[in-house]
């Protein structure tokens, strides 16, 4: 886990891979109401240790662990700590929820946290107020920040503000019905970082925005486009997963496996 300059956590999430963990996708926090939650893609989320047999998953691939190994910063002492995150409660609920509606297949899975859970790390979460507002889109060209990890992730990963642009009108055709194209495709395994924006007047020249600036929640990388050949990257805005937060339950069985409510 790391931070932009801005103050705001980020965490690696990780699979198991020939028995150790590698690097996988990535996850941020959010407080809503009292709560923490992780959010993150749900392809990452299954991908790493979620529902397998899930619609959209690797149908093929044997059930994995039903939990998902992040990267945290204790509070106390130096470098990063593998957490164990599990996607059930003791009473076997699923602590996840994704799609509210069978039609609005948005790629985006958020995740209740026992606020109990990581009080020994340094988790700074992103709260309700802000979010970009519900139902605003951004316009072709306006600039925006993706805080993610480096391509070559290490033991001790610095932090990573990739800046990026909207994308042309005339792209925006193959978004999602909640998303937007950017001018930056990015990598493999940035899945699920977010992506932000400043609020206020741009420094003359495209410099640097004054320390202190205040921040606003854009959305959520969710991978490039084309997959074949990147030539854009792919966001969900943040009202998507605001909705799924504020959701007492999404459109899906028990289980997370198939459409069941």
């Amino acid at each position: 886990m790391f931070y932009s300059e801005r103050g705001k956590s980020v965490t690696v999430i990780q699979r198991l891979e020939e028995g150790r963990p590698v690097p996988h996708g990535i996850g941020f926090f959010v407080s809503s109401g009292g709560g923490v939650y992780l959010v993150t893609c749900l392809h990452v989320m299954t991908r790493a240790g979620g529902p397998r047999s899930f619609l959209g998953g690797d149908k093929d691939a044997e059930p994995g662990p039903d939990a998902v190994i992040l990267n945290l910063r204790p509070k106390e002492g130096e470098g990063l700590r593998d957490h164990g995150l599990e996607l059930s409660d003791p009473s076997g609920r699923r602590r996840w929820r994704t799609f509210l509606r069978p039609e609005c297949c948005w790629d985006v899975a958020v995740i209740e946290i026992d606020v109990r859970e990581l009080s020994a790390y340094d988790v700074r979460p992103w709260e309700d107020e802000e979010f970009l507002p519900a139902g605003m889109s951004l316009a072709a060209g306006d600039e925006i920040f993706v805080l993610t990890y480096p391509r070559e992730y290490g033991d001790a990963p610095a932090p990573c503000d990739v800046r990026a642009r909207i994308d042309v009108e005339e792209h925006q055709v193959f978004a999602s019905d909640r998303g937007a194209l950017t001018t930056q495709p990015l990598y493999e395994g940035a899945s699920g970082s977010p992506v932000y924006r400043f609020i206020g007047e741009a420094p003359p020249g495209g410099g640097e925005p004054e320390p202190g600036t205040p921040i606003q929640l854009v959305g959520i990388v969710t991978g490039a486009f084309p997959l074949e050949d990147p030539k854009a990257g792919h966001i969900v805005y943040a009202d998507a997963a605001a909705e799924i937060l504020h959701a007492r339950e999404d459109c899906l069985d028990e289980k997370g496996t198939s459409f069941g409510r």
